[in-house]
């Protein structure tokens, strides 16, 4: 739980990903020497560890590991204060950032992203306090988001870094080889809300596959 001011999934100054040895079992599947039960997802996946204390200002844009998990799984919390997400008959509200020059016919195409869900308060706070959504955002209530993959550290199983920022789908196997930095969600059925936050009005273009 958060209080107004933080932003629960952002990290602040002073946190950062922990430096933790991973290891392979006999399955091939990815560990950490020191596992704890808090570093896997309900499914099995390894989550990024971090360590430090949220004692500088918020850095936007980027997203906790272990927190945004938590935001992302059932059920579903808002990014800026970690409890529940607003909901009405539209939908769960959701806020992206987008590009004007995407064209409108882009709109209702599925939207893969790492952003979670906002509550009311939350939403309009991030729409004037956040630098990559002063520009353009859209305002979203989505009735169907379903799980759909990972982003993060893929290893060999030497130990070795073979790609990092790397998406999976949660049917690829090698999610059994990743540090998981963020679960992806796709935003399947939605539509673009203009009342709910005026200050998101006009809609800006919907930005596919935005995280």
């Amino acid at each position: 739980m958060t209080v107004r001011g933080d932003v629960f999934v952002a990290p602040r100054d002073g946190e950062l990903p922990a430096a933790v040895e991973v290891v392979f079992d006999g399955d091939g599947r990815i560990g950490y020497a020191d596992e704890t039960p808090d570093d896997r997802t309900a499914a099995g996946l390894l989550i990024e560890r971090w360590s430090g204390h949220r004692t500088g200002p918020v850095i936007w844009g980027d997203h906790h590991s272990p927190r945004q998990v938590h935001t992302m799984s059932e059920p579903m919390r808002c990014a800026g204060c970690g409890q529940a997400p607003d909901t009405d008959d539209r939908g769960i509200l959701w806020v992206l950032n987008t590009r004007p020059d995407v064209l409108s016919a882009h709109q209702g195409e599925p939207i893969r992203t790492t952003v979670p869900p906002m509550c009311v308060t939350d939403a309009g706070r991030a729409l004037s306090s956040c630098v990559p959504l002063r520009g353009a955002a859209t305002v979203l209530r989505v009735r169907e988001a379903p799980l759909v993959g990972v982003r993060g550290t893929l290893y060999s199983q030497s130990g070795r870094i073979l790609l990092d920022q790397h998406f999976a789908l949660l049917r690829d196997p090698c999610v059994h080889q990743m540090v998981v930095q963020q679960l992806v969600r796709e935003l399947v059925d939605y539509e673009i809300d203009t009342t709910t936050i005026p200050r998101a009005s006009p809609p800006a273009i919907v930005l596919p596959n935005s995280s």
